[in-house]
């Protein structure tokens, strides 16, 4: 059983933690994603704080949820007015690539390598959290600055991001991004472990940390975890040529 409260407060401490490592602004609108349940997936639009996190909170309460995400790099601030705002709607259309106005963010994705469909197991996400552990390192060297990196737990992987100086998305941006998560994953690729260097499109979701993955079932060998983020207090910004 999930402690609802201090669900709660993980969802808050890491959206907080997230928005100010993205850098983004009260007037910021963020895409979320809930999938799974009644409708396989649920698109809202948030700006404010408050209202982020209340709706991240409600797509917790429902059972047949598989998890939330959140679209990191800044999307164009007038998307919200496509569905509204501050709700849930259903089927919506999702942002594309060709709406994003800033990159914020480069995210390393680090996976347990497993079947479909079921929950990491203990040892698969150790594996997981040690090489991007090692992963982590190594780039707060090359980049000279270990608090331009944020480590999220995504319940059963892990995620790194790299804050990046604000820039425009472009096709070239893109083929940068993807050329460095191929290096990644070249070196970093370890048995057991995936770094998938697909998450190069400035559109891409990430786990919306702090909520649930609930993949499979909740056994105790392949159980359900609450996903978080932590990042430093002030963030250095990485300028995307440094890459």
């Amino acid at each position: 059983m999930h402690d609802r409260a201090r669900h709660a407060d993980e969802i808050e401490r890491s959206t907080l933690a997230f928005r100010r490592f993205l850098g983004l602004r009260p007037t910021d609108t963020v895409e979320i994603a809930a999938f799974g349940g009644r409708h396989k997936i649920q698109v809202a639009y948030v700006r404010s704080v408050e209202e982020h996190l209340r709706l991240l909170i409600a797509a917790e309460g429902q059972p047949e949820m598989v998890g939330s995400y959140q679209v990191f790099n800044l999307i164009h601030e007038g998307l919200y007015a496509r569905i509204g705002e501050n709700r849930w709607v259903p089927g919506a259309p999702r942002t594309s690539d060709c709406e994003l106005t800033e990159l914020r963010a480069v995210y390393i994705d680090f996976d347990a390598k497993r079947p479909r469909g079921i929950s990491a197991t203990d040892a698969e996400k150790q594996r997981v959290r040690d090489v991007a552990s090692e992963c982590k390192a190594h780039l707060a060297e090359v980049f000279g600055a270990p608090d331009a990196l944020g480590l999220g737990d995504s319940g059963n992987g892990y995620a790194l991001f790299v804050a990046l100086e604000p820039i425009a998305p472009s096709r070239e941006t893109t083929a940068k991004v993807q050329r460095f998560l191929k290096a990644i994953s070249s070196r970093f690729t370890r048995p057991g472990v995936e770094i998938d260097p697909a998450v190069c499109n400035p559109s891409r979701l990430c786990p919306a940390f702090g909520t649930l993955k609930r993949k499979g079932v909740d056994c105790q060998e392949r159980p359900w975890r609450t996903t978080s983020f932590r990042c430093a207090e002030t963030i250095t910004r990485v300028p995307l040529a440094a890459f």
